[in-house]
Parts: C-alpha cells; structure tokens; sequence
C-alpha cells in the first residue's frame, strides 16, 4: 500500500512554497521486464516528483534542496514555466521537465536516463510512452560511451537498452542489444532473461 504526508518545499528557484504530497511507505511486489517495481495501490512515481505552480521548477524532494544557476533558472522561464500556467501537469510530464533540468544542470547521463524512464513509466499505453522510451535509451546509450555507468551495472543497463527498443518496436536495435546483453552478462538470470525477451517476450519478471 502506498501512503502519502503533505509536506511544504521551498523553491530554490523562485523561493516559492510549494505544498506537496509526499511518499512515505509502500510495498513492492513483481517487476515487469522493463526493470519497473510494481506496488500495491497509487503509483509511488507520482509522489517522488514536484513542481513549483510559480515558476516550473520540478524535481524530487531533495532537488528542492539545492541551488539553481541562473542558466538553469532561464531555461525553466522559456521551457517548462508556460507548460505550468497552462494547470495541472501529468505525472510523466513532471518526469520530463525534471529530466531536463537535470539536463541543463550537468547532471550524469544515467541520472538523466532515469528521470525518462519514469517518465515513461508513468506514460504506460500512452503516445508519449514512446517518447520517454527512446529519451532514456539514448541517455543510457550515452551513460556506456562515457564510462558512467559502474561495471557491475553495464550488463542491466544493456539489457535495458534492448528491453526500451524492444518496448517501442525497433526490433533490429532491440536483438542487437539483447545479444550483447547475452554476450557480458555475468549472472546467469539477466542473461536468461535476456535470451527471454529476445525471442518470447513477456511483461513480468518470473520468479
């Protein structure tokens, strides 16, 4: 069960309080394919990600925290603070502009991957679903070129790599990143899973 507290931030874009709902305990169960923690109940993600109803600034709790550049602060005024004024924000858009404040602020590519695939979570059977999708494939995709993803994680992040092109229908782009997977792969369940997902898809995890 997921439960949420009402919690006031401060905005250390704009200092504006922002009256949030924040996660304070849930359950998870299986996880599909796609490396998604299912829970029982509201989608802890819409409770993890916060925006400012003043200047657009979004992130995650801690993000209200810190500081924000003025560069960055530019780029939320031409590039997300119109998208507030128009109301309320759905979740994997939220995701979004966290993405790419976390984007404008050099944030490390898996960081930023991340942010996408929640938002693509948060999108599921919707178009923007694939959008998401292919934003973190490529942000992992960079995460690899640029060493920044630590070695016990690069199979996983391969395999995802796959999993996200698979999710999207760019098969060809999928069965490559799924060999490779298959090829590094240490721990015998991620390759199996691997192999799975490359020519007997399913949604869940087993097991």
């Amino acid at each position: 069960m997921t439960t949420m507290a009402t919690a006031i931030l401060n905005c250390p874009n704009c200092n504006t309080d922002v009256k949030a709902q924040i996660l304070t305990s849930t359950n998870y169960g299986q996880s599909t394919t796609d490396l998604h923690r299912l829970s029982g109940g509201m989608d802890p993600l819409e409770y993890l990600v916060h925006s400012c109803q003043s200047c657009g600034f979004t992130g995650g709790q801690h993000a209200f925290e810190g500081d924000v550049e003025s560069e960055v602060s530019a780029e939320i005024a031409r590039k997300i603070k119109p998208h507030v004024e128009d109301g309320h924000l759905a979740t994997d858009t939220r995701w979004e502009f966290a993405a790419l404040i976390a984007e404008w602020s050099g944030k490390s590519s898996p960081e930023i991957a991340q942010l996408y695939l929640n938002a693509a979570w948060t999108a599921r059977g919707q178009d923007r679903e694939y959008f998401h999708r292919r934003k973190a494939a490529d942000w992992f995709e960079a995460g690899l070129d640029a060493g920044e993803i630590q070695a016990k994680e690069q199979s996983t992040i391969v395999y995802l790599i796959g999993e996200l092109y698979r999710r999207v229908g760019d098969q060809d782009v999928a069965l490559y990143w799924f060999d490779r997977a298959i090829a590094e792969a240490e721990d015998p369940r991620l390759r199996e899973l691997a192999e799975q997902q490359k020519t007997n898809p399913q949604e869940l995890i087993s097991g």
